[in-house]
């Protein structure tokens, strides 16, 4: 989320289990970041079943990606679930805002954290 918040940029969490939408939201409040994000959007359905075909899942993750674009304003758009990290990437390019695959930036959030403190 703070990779997608970058520069004050508006930003929409799109993912495939809609259980985890409130918990994903008051995550974006809890880092500071809740006047930034535009919303969670989830799937309808079984999470499950959408995961094993993988092409419905990156179409159904795209159109909310669109949609919190267009309905939303979204600036950027995080994909939010690890196991989603193939469809951030093949989603980057095809929505008209930066995508950013969750797992790879939390990384690079804790390592540049855990760098700053080593070297003071």
């Amino acid at each position: 989320m703070r990779a997608t918040a970058a520069n004050g940029r508006r930003f929409a969490v799109v993912t495939h289990t809609g259980r985890l939408a409130r918990r994903m939201a008051l995550r974006a409040e809890e880092i500071g970041l809740g006047a930034h994000c535009v919303g969670v959007l989830a799937t309808e359905g079984d999470p499950i079943a959408l995961m094993a075909t993988p092409v419905e899942l990156e179409s159904a993750l795209q159109v909310l990606a669109e949609q919190a674009v267009t309905e939303h304003g979204a600036e950027a758009i995080v994909i939010g679930g690890g196991p989603l990290g193939r469809v951030a990437k093949a989603l980057s390019g095809k929505v008209d805002v930066p995508v950013i695959e969750a797992i790879p930036e939390a990384v690079r959030y804790l390592a540049a954290v855990l760098g700053a403190a080593a070297t003071r």
